[in-house]
């Protein structure tokens, strides 16, 4: 089983070139040994190596199989054989050590983010409740008034019977653009927000206002369904406003740089493709 891999390691060369065995090695074998220690964070077998000369020697940046067959003993004492998930296996102390502290760091972090996430959905939902249980009693004292009025309705007060200010059941977006209304709609679908809560929030309607103004809907709602749905912004997004503030300067260009890499991989696939007829290049890893 595989571990994951660090984005950079700690490299200690004061321990390094403290080991004997380490100064009794040739300098190009003390090269391959480093090399090794450091793929074997990386490698596919990860933090193992595997124990097969013609995938050694590549690892350890050998000039051939054959000046690694001529230097691997002086370099495999530093390793021990052992048999993962029945396949033999090289193992190094120092590495497995490192990687298994690298695993509970992980754990830790995705423990504390899930807390996190968790947390703030706990405040979202309080305010949710908050709002609903505030929403009855305008609604309340809205009635109560009513009851002394003998006015005739005016067309702001039909409005306002048709579009309640504080319901939470999902209407449709009162006086505006229809791109607005596919931006808040698709937010509310994607969130699990009441319609009605997005629709009937000042600062909502501002915002999304704005956002449509500045930009195009499917740009805005691809934005949406990406970052809200596989990108690591998905369990942080619990507001429209916060969606609206984290837009331009980070969920926007992480979104295009994602496309750009998707259609780049995409073309090189086609490239690569047997019986394609895309120019060869003459360096092939």
């Amino acid at each position: 089983m595989t571990t994951s891999s660090p984005e950079y390691i700690c490299w200690h060369e004061n321990e390094f070139m403290a080991d004997r065995a380490v100064v009794r090695m040739q300098p190009h074998q003390r090269l391959m040994y480093r090399a090794l220690c450091q793929v074997a964070r990386y490698c596919e077998t990860r933090p193992y190596l595997p124990d097969d000369d013609n995938e050694l020697y590549i690892l350890a940046d050998a000039d051939s199989i054959d000046q690694w067959k001529a230097n691997r003993e002086a370099i495999l004492v530093k390793f021990q054989k052992v048999t993962v998930d029945g396949k033999p296996m090289l193992a190094h102390k120092r590495v497995l050590a490192d990687a298994a502290q690298y695993e509970e760091w992980l754990a830790q972090k995705r423990g504390a983010g899930k807390a996190s996430a968790d947390s703030r959905r706990q405040r979202a939902l309080d305010g949710r409740s908050t709002g609903a249980q505030q929403s009855s009693e305008s609604i309340e004292r809205s009635k109560e008034e009513k009851e002394k009025e003998v006015e005739e309705p005016t067309p702001a007060s039909t409005a306002s019977k048709k579009f309640p200010i504080d319901t939470e059941e999902d209407q449709p977006l009162p006086e505006t653009s229809d791109g607005e209304r596919k931006v808040l709609t698709k937010f509310s679908e994607l969130s699990g927000t009441k319609l009605g809560l997005l629709t009937n929030n000042p600062e909502v309607r501002k915002c999304a206002a704005l956002l449509v103004g500045q930009h195009d809907v499917p740009e805005i709602l691809g934005v949406m369904e990406s970052v809200m749905t596989e990108g690591w912004w998905a369990d942080k997004i619990t507001t429209f406003p916060f969606f609206y503030e984290k837009f331009e300067d980070k969920l926007l260009p992480e979104y295009t740089a994602l496309a750009r890499a998707k259609k780049a991989k995409a073309k090189q696939e086609i490239k690569s493709a047997p019986g394609s007829h895309g120019t060869k290049s003459g360096f092939q890893l």
